[in-house]
């Protein structure tokens, strides 16, 4: 949402200025989005991968942030019920995958 002193943006019927004046930014392990607050790329694979996959697209996800000054949120499920199929994979479960999503976090930040 782009908010400007300057004019007043309107999409769908609704001034994006007064949507943004209401709305107010919220915190997120330390990190504040919302309106106001530089971008954040929220991005990751679908569901927890093994440790080669997950280290190769955070490196990556993380050097991208970087060199476009971006806030990064990695997000990936541990365990997915929406699959098409029973035998898909589904993930590594709940306590392997909070703990690959911690390894992850301290190994790239």
């Amino acid at each position: 949402m782009y908010s400007s002193p300057k004019r007043s943006y309107v999409k769908g019927g609704m001034d994006l200025n007064a949507a943004a004046r209401e709305h107010s930014a919220v915190e997120i392990a330390g990190l504040r989005v919302g309106p106001r607050e530089p971008l954040a790329l929220i991005a990751g694979p679908c569901v927890v991968e093994d440790t080669a996959v997950n280290d190769e697209i955070a490196a990556r996800l993380v050097a991208l942030a970087a060199e476009h000054a971006l806030s990064l949120i990695f997000k990936a499920s541990y365990e997915k019920d929406n699959r098409s199929s029973a035998a898909a994979y589904r993930g590594p479960g709940v306590a392997d995958g909070l703990a690959e999503l911690s390894r992850l976090k301290a190994r790239h930040g």
